[in-house]
């Protein structure tokens, strides 16, 4: 009698071919989850993700420092969907033997990249510069403007473009970071016209900013006013005559300057800021003692008016 073949059992489906026949909404759902690097390596999963991640919506384009600018080149000449965020730092070094390297060529790429990107209804955007060269800072082109649909903005070691003359420039954006960037064109009234131009803004965050020196401007200091902004950071060196203007949903206010100007007015800060939830003022000990000072002044001077009688 022949003896029967052994009984085998069942294999389980390899992980490709159980991924396979997930309907392509819930693959793109899972690629719109994914690093970016990540999201393109899953066309080798098998034919069903191949080059699916090119047209998944709201991916999310981030790269960690030090990434070739020919890797954001390509994925963002392949992804033809809407994009959800953008990061890049741009850093370029020198090439052996090249004494004088162009950090020029390699950020002007920034200026390709965010024209692609409004057309891809960029959402958030950060882009970062290097600082290793003793070139100039390099300047965003206006095209930063068409970017509508942006709610996020974070730019560190750039000069910012000349704020068109339009009312509103980021209809949609309500947190904004600015890192050592300069306003060279408008100086302060750049700043000015940022903010009213962003009706929708929160969050404020401006850490050494850049003005080029104008005497008149600095006299008549930097307004701040905005009907949404609820939080507000400025660190800096200098004092370049800020001033608080009407912030009715202001919530945490966050000032930190090394060198305040003398004729700063201490009192009128103050007041504009007496309805915030949490005030952090940093400053030097001259300064505070000045601080100090001005109020008690202040409130003497008031007492005195209030108690005068005229015979």
């Amino acid at each position: 009698m022949e003896a029967s073949p052994p009984c085998r059992r069942p294999q389980p489906p390899s992980p490709a071919s159980s991924l396979g026949p997930l309907p392509p909404e819930i693959l793109q759902t899972i690629i719109s989850h994914l690093p970016i690097r990540d999201a393109v390596r899953t066309s080798a999963v098998s034919r069903a993700w191949r080059r699916l991640w090119e047209t998944t919506p709201d991916l999310a384009l981030e790269w960690g420092c030090g990434t070739d600018l020919a890797v954001a080149d390509a994925v963002l000449a392949r992804y033809s969907g809407p994009v959800r965020s953008f990061n890049f730092f741009l850093h370029q070094e020198a090439r052996p033997f090249e004494l004088f390297p162009s950090y020029e060529e390699a950020f002007e790429r920034a200026d390709d990249w965010i024209t692609i990107l409004a057309g891809k209804g960029v959402r958030s955007l950060t882009l970062g510069f290097s600082e290793d060269s003793d070139d100039l800072p390099h300047t965003l082109q206006t095209t930063l403007f068409s970017c509508r649909e942006l709610t996020r903005l974070r730019l560190c070691n750039c000069d910012f473009p000349l704020v068109p003359e339009e009312s509103v420039r980021f209809p949609n954006l309500t947190w904004c970071s600015l890192d050592s960037v300069g306003f060279k064109y408008a100086g302060e009234k750049d700043v000015v016209a940022l903010i009213s131009g962003s009706p929708l803004l929160e969050v404020l965050w401006l850490k050494d900013p850049y003005f080029p020196y104008d005497e008149n401007s600095f006299k008549k200091g930097c307004v701040i006013e905005a009907p949404n902004l609820r939080h507000l950071k400025i660190v800096s060196e200098d004092d370049f005559g800020w001033k608080m203007g009407d912030l009715p949903s202001i919530e945490t206010v966050e000032i930190n300057i090394k060198d305040y100007d003398i004729n700063r007015d201490f009192v009128q800060l103050m007041t504009a800021l007496a309805e915030v939830k949490k005030l952090i003022l940093k400053m030097p000990v001259s300064c505070f003692l000045f601080l100090v000072a001005g109020f008690i002044y202040h409130h003497v001077i008031q007492e005195t008016n209030s108690s005068h009688t005229v015979f």
